[in-house]
């Protein structure tokens, strides 16, 4: 079966919510990028759960520090992450071929991380043979016409389009038995199925093994956390003071909810080109941006969840922990988190970091 993979832009994600169903690994991978300089000539960078140095040419990562090419063989001490081989590629320089089920990392041809795929539906080629209206005939954002039938009792309906290939839709809910609701199964790949009806409200923290998300959300990765996330067409789905951001699943009409953009200051106090009551904020999400949301009351270094930090900071995970409120940084200011204290790029956009 032909595969989608997931935007390279999902960091610090999926595998990090794999691992976390099952216990952080000591004796594997790195998977926090906190605290973390490689050697102080590399950049951290955290992707798909795991952490590693994407090095300067001449070096290679081992673990989180970054180490020099041997001279005369240069794949000596390369690993790819265990996930491959290394050849030697232009200008003698060291890279990685990745096994199967494995991609070259966003920030290193010396990493491989797993693939998260998505399946393309089998029955496409099929319903276009015999006149049935496939998800490629539906204008983007428009929810199938009968993708709003609830299900009578059997999981899979006809006529409901699941754009990963499922049997039901995250939108329209259509597809399931009454007692079911659709979600996401990750094993194997990425697919829309019928599950138990979730519990979890939008916002909340999951695990995408066992996602317990009301209907109409999905446990998703995003920058820095895991959490229950509104799927969407169009702004009408969307809660109010939501708008649906497209193109966030790759080759897929599925939109996700977020607050509206706005340009504004993340590093100044409330107010700060924001209503007197609001923070300016950046969104986790695949899509950077910033936006507008209320001031809250979760201290810098404190537990929180969603938005709910204090101005100036964001919720974010990064070791397998308690999403904890980071403070915004500016990587162009020098002592950006006071004197000699790094500003680390660990959204991945060389521009705004977190303080550790």
């Amino acid at each position: 079966m032909a595969g989608r993979s997931i935007g390279s832009l999902a960091v610090a994600t999926l595998a990090a919510s794999l691992a976390g169903g099952c216990g952080d690994d000591s004796s594997g991978p790195p998977r926090s990028c906190v605290g973390q300089s490689c050697s102080g000539i590399g950049t951290c960078v955290e992707e798909v759960g795991y952490a590693y140095c994407a090095c300067p040419p001449g070096h290679h990562p081992a673990g989180l520090t970054c180490v020099p090419n041997h001279e005369t063989i240069p794949c000596d001490g390369v690993t790819c992450f265990d996930h491959g081989w290394c050849r030697l590629g232009a200008d003698d320089l060291p890279t990685c071929e990745c096994f199967a089920g494995y991609r070259l990392s966003g920030g290193s041809d010396l990493v491989c991380l797993p693939e998260l795929e998505f399946p393309d539906a089998d029955a496409a080629t099929d319903a276009e043979a015999d006149g049935t209206e496939t998800a490629d005939d539906t204008d983007a954002g428009d929810v199938p016409d009968d993708a709003g039938d609830a299900g009578d009792g059997e999981d899979g309906e006809a006529g409901c389009i699941g754009e990963l290939g499922g049997p039901c839709n995250l939108v329209s809910q259509c597809g399931c038995d009454p007692s079911r609701q659709c979600g996401l199964e990750v094993l194997g790949g990425v697919v829309e199925a019928c599950v138990p009806i979730g519990e979890l409200a939008v916002g909340t923290i999951c695990n995408m093994l066992d996602d317990q998300c009301v209907p109409q959300a999905a446990c998703l990765p995003l920058l820095g956390r895991l959490a229950c996330e509104q799927v969407c067409y169009e702004d009408v789905h969307c809660s109010a003071g939501l708008g649906c951001i497209r193109n966030i699943l790759t080759d897929t009409d599925y939109g996700l909810c977020s607050p509206p953009a706005t340009t504004c200051n993340p590093y100044g106090a409330a107010g700060t080109d924001c209503p007197t009551d609001q923070a300016c904020r950046v969104t986790p999400g695949l899509a950077l941006f910033t936006y507008c949301s209320p001031v809250g009351a979760a201290d810098v270094s404190g537990s929180c969840l969603s938005d709910n930090c204090v101005a100036g900071a964001g919720c974010y995970v990064f070791d397998l922990g308690t999403p904890t409120c980071r403070r915004y940084c500016d990587m162009t200011a020098a002592d950006a988190c006071g004197t000699g204290v790094a500003c680390q790029d660990l959204l991945g956009n060389g521009a705004l970091g977190l303080c550790p």
